[in-house]
């Protein structure tokens, strides 16, 4: 009887380790695309996380020199098969604490992207 489910717990962890590859493995292709998209310009790339035990939100913002969100995206991963969404509400927004406060997205954003405007250089 523990044989059976020893096998079970094993499979499971290693399934969850092949899927966390496959995570790891899509963030790293998706930063680096929107890297190449936006190479050759005064643009800046910040990505920033928050988690807990069981979702993760990843934010990934293009700006240029003035702080202007040229694009953005977020991952909320509750799953292993989750993918970068845009966020329209902040393109073109200049991205300060203060033009945050206006725009309505979810509480959990707000405080990614207030990490991102805390690394932003003056």
């Amino acid at each position: 009887m523990v044989k059976p489910i020893i096998i079970i717990v094993l499979f499971m962890m290693f399934l969850q380790t092949l899927l966390s590859i496959y995570q790891i493995k899509y963030y790293e292709k998706f930063v680096k695309d929107i890297a190449k998209k936006y190479s050759g310009r005064e643009n800046y790339l910040y990505t920033e996380m928050s988690s807990n035990k069981f979702n993760r939100l990843i934010v990934v913002i293009v700006m240029d020199e003035h702080r202007i969100v040229i694009d953005a995206y977020k991952f909320h991963g509750k799953f292993w098969f989750s993918k970068f969404v845009q966020i329209p509400e902040i393109i073109g927004l200049e991205l300060y604490q203060s033009t945050l406060n206006e725009v309505s997205l979810n509480n959990k954003i707000k405080d990614v992207l207030t990490k991102i405007i805390e690394r932003i250089p003056e």
